[in-house]
Order: structure tokens, then sequence, then C-alpha cells
């Protein structure tokens, strides 16, 4: 199975081609354009499309699923406790504007976008799920903490897809991309170690993060390490 990385405003998208294509993210509402674009260069329409994944329900990751669910009509897959705020359409317009909320609204993590139709196909996840129904080789795994619907793909080439989970470089991926840097938020920070050791333990070799990377299971493994100590 080839990997394509999709360069998008805020996130990085993935394209993988398996028997049936799978995307991995949409990015920001925005970014529509460009990830039609990805699969025209291929000769795809989103209509051949195995699956649409999501990896959180930030907008940088999520905000494009309302048009492409829509054009696609392929099942769009989430983690359970995520799918409320998909179907909402991100963070309410009425929340209260503070100083994090605006400077975290920069990087698309707290904005609104266009919830998923309700006539959407929708794939819950609250444990682990095999690909091999949507034309792929892997599985699809819960790992809360980064929100608490946060899930990753991991494929039986050893490669696997984290989200946000960590970020591959500082600036958001824009230095030193293959080496582990912590996200600066998390919905819970215990819980997101947590489900990092549980996908070292696929032996999974190759991360694709939503910024930067892809970074190595064993360059995860050492920061991970570092983080627990302190």
């Amino acid at each position: 199975m080839r990997i394509e990385t999709l360069s998008l405003t805020a996130s990085q998208a993935y394209l993988i081609h398996s028997p049936r294509p799978l995307l991995v993210d949409v990015g920001l509402e925005r970014d529509q354009p460009r990830v039609l674009r990805a699969l025209d260069r291929h000769g795809l329409s989103p209509r051949d499309l195995g699956a649409i994944i999501l990896t959180h329900a930030h907008a940088d990751h999520a905000g494009a699923i309302a048009g492409i669910a829509t054009r696609s009509g392929a099942p769009v897959i989430a983690g359970a406790s995520d799918l409320g705020v998909i179907r909402a359409g991100g963070e309410s317009e009425s929340a209260p504007v503070t100083s994090l909320r605006r400077l975290l609204g920069r990087f698309g993590l707290v904005q609104s976008y266009p919830p998923l139709p309700p006539e959407a196909r929708v794939v819950s996840v609250s444990e682990e799920l095999s690909l091999s129904a949507f034309g792929a080789h892997g599985r699809i795994m819960p790992v809360p903490g980064h929100t608490s619907g946060s899930i990753a793909v991991v494929l039986e080439t050893g490669d696997a897809f984290a989200g946000d989970m960590v970020i591959g470089g500082y600036a958001l991926g824009r230095i030193i991309r293959t080496r582990p840097v912590d996200h600066f938020i998390h919905s819970n920070k215990a819980w997101n170690h947590a489900s990092l050791a549980l996908l070292l333990a696929t032996q999974a070799h190759t991360w694709y993060l939503g910024h930067g990377g892809p970074v190595s299971a064993t360059s995860v493994r050492a920061w991970l390490h570092r983080a627990r100590q302190g």
C-alpha cells in the first residue's frame, strides 16, 4: 500500500492507496479543494474511497468532512467520544472567547466547521476495528488522550497514522520533522501517554502524524520514556 501525504493549510492528511483508497483526515473546511485535487491527480473521485477516517474532531483534521462526505458517500470512521463534536460541527460559536481560544483557533483547534450531514454513513469506534470491510489490511484502535475520541490507524505494512498524539518536529512540524515533540494541548496527557504505549505495542515502525513526521517508533519510545521521567 502506497501512502501519499497531503499538505494542507494547518495539518496533513493521508491518502492510502489500497484496493479501496482510504482518506485519513480532511483538514480545515477551506482545504476541501486541495483534497479533491489530490484525488483527481490519481484519477480518483470521492466516490472511489473505501472510507474516510478522522483521527479526531479538531477542525484542522475534520473541518472539511461535511463536503467531502457528501461527495463521497463512503463511511466516515471516527472515535465514539468525538462523534458528537463532529456531528455538531466542532466547537459551538457561543463558547466564551478567551485569549487561549483565540490562540488555538489560529491552528484550527477550537473553531467550528460545517457539521456532518445526518444522512452520512458513520462507523463509531469504541474498540479495535478491522479495516478489511473497507478494502485495506489493518485496523483502527482507540487512542484517547489528545481528545477523548482520538483513534489511530495501524496497517499490516507496519505504518501507523497517529493524528496529534505527538507532533513531528518543532513549530507544528516545520523544523526537525523526524523528532517527536509533545502537542501543546491534550484533553488528558496521562491518557495520551497510555495510548502511546498501546500504539508502540503494535510494533508499527513508522508513524505518520497530523503535523510533521513521519517519525520512527524507536524515537517515540525514547521520547515517551523521557516524558514519563518528567
